[in-house]
């Protein structure tokens, strides 16, 4: 009967071990889990916030096609030759590519402007000076105007997503043409308090706008 006994203590003892063990790997499971998600969530904050800062600097640069198109200059030219507004031939070309080549309409406008723009700047000299001014009067004269122009948007957008707008770095990139953020969400561990200590990190993560290629001809 005391064999019994110890047997039936030895048994529960295991129990209790083997439970302790799936809890373990179980607290394991929830933290890799809750990892990836904050680093899916950094992901996706970073990447709506550089789309966020591009459709800023898209805003900007519709003032400054409307501007030229405004231009005493430009007006009397169109007069003389009949050409159509700088906005008009943007208009005309996103439709294009909405139509032929079946582009979103945010897509279809990147595009229209990366072509039009070079295009009608290459083919005129004064009216080259004359977007590039109205540009830069809008963006900014350099790349760090640019890059200020659109921090509060991002920085905005990072905070709204829960991300450390403090870790924030923007960086419009010369060699592509777009806008780079970089940023981090942080993470908290899930502890037992024994096994698994409380721990606290910053996942860091990328985000990319779509290239304008068009301001390589302004800056």
């Amino acid at each position: 009967m005391n064999h019994l006994k110890n047997e039936d203590g030895n048994a529960t003892f295991y129990m209790i071990w083997l439970l302790g063990i799936v809890a373990l790997i179980f607290l394991i499971v929830l933290n890799l889990v809750k990892v990836y998600v904050v680093k899916e969530h950094a992901n996706l904050s970073a990447e709506q916030a550089a789309i966020a800062g591009t459709a800023t600097l898209l805003t900007y640069t519709e003032r400054a096609v409307d501007e030229v198109d405004n231009h005493p200059v430009m007006t009397a030219e169109r007069v003389a030759t009949g050409k159509k507004k700088l906005s008009k031939l943007v208009k005309d070309k996103q439709q294009n590519y909405i139509d032929y080549q079946n582009m979103d309409q945010s897509t279809a406008y990147i595009k229209a402007i990366n072509d039009v723009i070079p295009a009608k700047m290459n083919e005129n000299p004064m009216l080259e000076n004359l977007i590039r001014n109205k540009f830069r009067g809008e963006l900014g004269h350099s790349i760090w105007d640019l890059q200020m122009k659109v921090g509060p948007t991002i920085q905005e957008m990072i905070a709204k997503n829960g991300g450390n707008t403090t870790n924030t770095e923007i960086l419009f990139s010369t060699s592509k043409w777009r806008l780079e953020v970089k940023s981090t969400v942080t993470f908290k561990s899930i502890s037992d308090h024994k096994f698994i200590t409380n721990f606290v990190g910053d996942v860091p993560q990328k985000g990319y706008g779509p290239r304008l290629e068009f301001l390589k001809h302004i800056y």
